[in-house]
Formats: C-alpha cells, sequence, structure tokens
C-alpha cells in the first residue's frame, strides 16, 4: 500500500544561485510522490530568487504544494529555516540547504525507517561529503553519527553534544514537525549555529538520537560554504561558547543536573575533554593563526576570551577545554 504521508523538503537558500538548480533537481527527483517543496531565501543579492522561480513554474506539478519565501534583508539561517518549518504543511520535515544534494531514495528511506520505528521523531542517516575538482565531483568518506554515540542515553548525548562531540550530520536529520511545534524552533539568537542550540533543546527534552544506516545526502565542500565562512569570521565560536555558557550555567542549575553531569563526567571526560592551561590554549591559537585558517578578527576574538577563562575553578576549566576542542579541530 502506497504511503501518503505529506513530507516538506524545504530549501534554505542565500546567494546559492551556482548551486540551487541541482538541489531542487534532487528533490524533483525523489522517488517518493508525497511531497511539497518549500524554498525560504534569506535575501539573496545574487541570481537565486529568479533562478527558482523560472524553476518552479515549469516543475510545481511535480509536487503536492510549492512555496517560495523571500525576505528584503539577510536575517540569519535559524531565521530562515524557521520561516520554512513554519510555512510547511508535512508530518515530517526534511531541511537542506541550498548548495546539498538530496539522493534519490533520501525520503523513501527516511518514511521507511519512520513506519518501523514509529516513536522516532528525530532521525539522522549518513552524508557523503564531496567537492568539484576538475569539473568533477571528488567524493570523500561517509560521515555518520558513532555507534558509541547512539548507544548512550538522551542525558549522555547532551553532554557529549554540548562538548561538540557529535559528528556533523545536520544536513541528513529528519525532524517531525510536531517536535518544533512542541520544543520550540530555531534559536535566533545565534545567526549561524541553528542546529547545535536545537540538538542540546531536544536531548534535554529527552529526544534521544537515532540514526539508520542509510546514505542519503550528498554534502558540498566550497569556499563560501555557510560552515567554512562562519568558521573563518569567528560567529561559529563565539556564538558556541554563549550557548556551552548558557546550557552548562541550565545543567549545573539543576541538582539532578549536576549529579548525572558529574556522574557521566568522571566516566567519559578523558576520552573527549583536556583540562588544558591558559598557556596551551594560547600556544594552540597561536599555531591555527599561522595556518592563515582564521582572520585577526577571529583572533583576537579567541585571545579575549581564553584570557576571560583564566581562573582555576570548574566553569573555567571547562570552557578552557571546550575552546581548546575548537582549536585542535582547526589546527
Amino acid at each position: 500500500m502506497e504511503d501518503k504521508t505529506l513530507v516538506s523538503i524545504c530549501i534554505i537558500s542565500y546567494n546559492s544561485a551556482e548551486f540551487v538548480l541541482e538541489t531542487l533537481k534532487s528533490a524533483k527527483e525523489q522517488g517518493y510522490k508525497h511531497i511539497e517543496l518549500i524554498i525560504s531565501d534569506d535575501g539573496s543579492t545574487d541570481a537565486t530568487v529568479e533562478l527558482c522561480k523560472k524553476w518552479l513554474q515549469k516543475n510545481e506539478n511535480r509536487f503536492q504544494r510549492t512555496e517560495l519565501i523571500t525576505v528584503d534583508a539577510n536575517t540569519g539561517i535559524p531565521a530562515n529555516c524557521n520561516r520554512a518549518v513554519r510555512a510547511a504543511r508535512g508530518e515530517w520535515i526534511k531541511l537542506i540547504a541550498a548548495d546539498d544534494i538530496l539522493l534519490k531514495d533520501c525520503i523513501t528511506d527516511n518514511i521507511k525507517y519512520i513506519r518501523k520505528n514509529s516513536e522516532t521523531e528525530l532521525l539522522f542517516s549518513a552524508m557523503r561529503p564531496f567537492l568539484i575538482e576538475n569539473k568533477e565531483k571528488k567524493f570523500f568518506e561517509p560521515v555518520k553519527l558513532s555507534q558509541t554515540f547512539l548507544d548512550l542515553n538522551a542525558d549522555q548525548q547532551f553532554v557529549e553534544i554540548i562538548f561538540g562531540k557529535m559528528e556533523g550530520v545536520a544536513p541528513t536529520a529528519f525532524i517531525a514537525k510536531e517536535l518544533f511545534d512542541k520544543l520550540g524552533y530555531y534559536d535566533e539568537e545565534f545567526k549561524l549555529a541553528e542546529d547545535y542550540t536545537f540538538w542540546l533543546k531536544c536531548t534535554a527534552n529527552q529526544i534521544r538520537f537515532v540514526s539508520m544506516d542509510k546514505l542519503t545526502v550528498l554534502y558540498r565542500y566550497h569556499s563560501n560554504n555557510t560552515g567554512v565562512v562562519k568558521v573563518l569570521n569567528g560567529t561559529l565560536y563565539r556564538d558556541r561558547i554563549r550557548i556551552f555558557k548558557q546550557y552548562l550555567s541550565r545543567l549545573l542549575a539543576n541538582e539532578n543536573g549536576r549529579t548525572e553531569f558529574a556522574k557521566y563526567y568522571k566516566a567519559n571526560c578523558f576520552s573527549f575533554i583536556k583540562f588544558c592551561t591558559e598557556s596551551e590554549n594560547l600556544e594552540l591559537l597561536q599555531n591555527v593563526k599561522k595556518t592563515a585558517k582564521i582572520s585577526n578578527l577571529y583572533y583576537l576574538m579567541m585571545r579575549k576570551y581564553l584570557l576571560t577563562f583564566s581562573k582555576n575553578n570548574i566553569r573555567s576549566r571547562l570552557l578552557r577545554s571546550f575552546c581548546y576542542r575548537i582549536l585542535i579541530h582547526q589546527e
């Protein structure tokens, strides 16, 4: 019997004219038929919106419904995602950036898993990063959540996420629309850290992460990729530090939370945390600066943060360790 559950593919765009048509084509070519297509553009200054309008005119009959949302000025990724999700009428949401590609069985595979595991509200899968070299796609090894992470309960997953231990598989997320209604939408305070706060919100509310062993998305590396830009300009670093401090305060303010955190941290801290000194962090920061991977503004901002965390209390030690994890991945 054909499954007629409506799924909303939400394409999130900003100055994506170079890639958006390939993303749109991947939505059109889904084997699953009951799809609505929402495109939310965040004030593009290139030809993205015009390309999307023309494409929708030619292909809107493929979908149950289509909608193109535009704004006059850039508002940030979380706000752009929220506009798409709020406009969606499907039971399930598949967000995808307008430079990535859905494999043709992406929606079918997700729906099949959901039907067999009806308690699921948030589902991940595997993605394959790629870049274009000499006009050809060069593929890298697939990325997926580790089994070690998946075996944890929601509280333990929360701790791993807050310390940056979770693999970056956000493009594969398949999310129940009612989960947004229940927990609230993406936090618009943090312009480039939409996934991090939402994952913390989910696990803090006992939504445990699950994953299927299927490849569903191709993730594109390129110089204007949002992930590259937000690391270079330091926005990601600033936002993640603010989020970390905010959620750490919430966690430590609750007696049960402190107890669970201490129990898990004591058993697992040395696998992903280094209680580094201020001088170790500053040395690592200097090494990263020499690689030219970060801007001077980013360097100065991180240095300011590190000097702020110079005390030897548990909070400062945790924050230094968190900084160290971010820096070690950029060296």
